[in-house]
């Protein structure tokens, strides 16, 4: 069974094309679970009407009694799920024909828990930017074909964006058990499954990013260090609590040099001197 989970707020703009784009799959998708953070505008309405013409896609529309926050709202959201694989999708995106085909082969064939893609990005009327924006790194940087990303490199932040992530039943219920919501819900997902049986990227366009207001944050070249989180020496940093709980799924070597990145506030140094060292 293949799920999707669609964090929803205030998307009456965006949803309908969105929806329509999973609906259109190549290998079409079992269910879509929409949890909507108590929007205001008409998304629901929206989301209710093409629930009538969705079959034999059962789209689930869940509504939140408060206002959780995007990371609790996935959390909601994955909670929910019932696939053997699950998509993650923002409300504003348009998924590429062949999205699921792609990236649930490529899991398949390299026997991996989770899978993330490259990503072409629109503006708020649909047209492709191009050079305006930077893509992370990794992907900017990554081979054609599939790319292994390997846990060390994780621990100096994450390399991809989640609305471009599929992942097993494995990697949510270990994720759920783990229920941290100090570290981003995506980040997570990606420690667990390079933890488990690894994660890659398809270095394929298989979503088109839509940036409009606050969602470009990400995309924008840091000027400043205000995006760098400083700390007493001594206190757990917060991701180590993610990979204390993935310590079984760990050599002793592994789970050894993560506490000496992490307590050593290596990525911390790192942002610091890439800032400077330009």
């Amino acid at each position: 069974m293949i799920s999707v989970v669609l964090a929803l707020y205030n998307g009456e703009k965006y949803i309908k094309e969105q929806i329509e784009s999973i609906l259109h799959q190549t290998v079409p998708v079992q269910e879509i679970v929409i949890c909507d953070d108590c929007s205001t505008d008409a998304s629901d309405s929206i989301v209710n009407e093409l629930i009538k013409v969705s079959q034999p896609v059962n789209i689930r529309l869940i509504k939140n009694q408060e206002n959780l926050g995007y990371i609790r709202n996935f959390y909601e959201g994955i909670s929910e799920s019932k696939g053997d694989y699950i998509f993650l999708a923002d409300q504003d995106d348009i998924w590429m024909p062949d999205k699921v085909e792609v990236m649930i082969r490529v899991m398949k064939e390299s026997k991996v828990s989770l899978s993330c893609s490259n990503f072409s990005i629109i503006d708020k009327d649909g047209k492709e930017i191009v050079g305006e924006y930077l893509i992370p790194k990794f992907v900017l940087n990554a081979p054609s074909g599939v790319s292994k990303i390997d846990l060390h490199t994780l621990l100096y932040g994450n390399v991809a964006q989640g609305c471009t992530y599929c992942f097993t039943s494995q990697v949510k219920k270990i994720y759920l058990e783990i229920a941290d919501f100090d570290v981003i819900h995506d980040y997570q997902l990606m420690l667990i499954a390079a933890a488990l049986d690894g994660a890659v990227l398809i270095n394929k366009k298989l979503i088109k990013y839509r940036l409009h207001g606050n969602n470009s944050i990400g995309f924008k070249e840091k000027k400043d260090l205000s995006h760098v989180k400083f700390h007493f020496p001594f206190s757990k940093p917060k991701v180590m609590r993610v990979i204390q709980y993935l310590r079984p799924y760990l050599s002793k070597k592994e789970y050894r040099q993560c506490g000496i990145v992490l307590y050593m506030r290596l990525p911390v140094w790192k942002a610091v001197i890439n800032r400077f060292c330009k």
